[in-house]
């Protein structure tokens, strides 16, 4: 499965889910995970994007 991350209104990338994870909080609650692909220098720039309560299209198939 694929995931859109938008970066702005005219810039999208695809990434490959490798898997779906959950991370457990102490004292309750879970955060859904998905572990992608990258590249080398990409967790820098997805670390700086504020997607903590975005959503993202998951499909089948790549982009457009």
């Amino acid at each position: 499965m694929l995931v859109s991350i938008p970066f702005n209104s005219s810039l999208t990338m695809t990434a490959l889910i490798q898997s779906i994870e959950f991370a457990l909080h102490p004292g309750g609650g879970e955060d859904m995970c998905l572990c992608i692909e990258w590249e080398p220098g990409l967790l820098e720039i997805l670390r700086g994007l504020d997607s903590g309560d975005e959503v993202f299209e998951v499909t089948t198939d790549g982009p457009d």
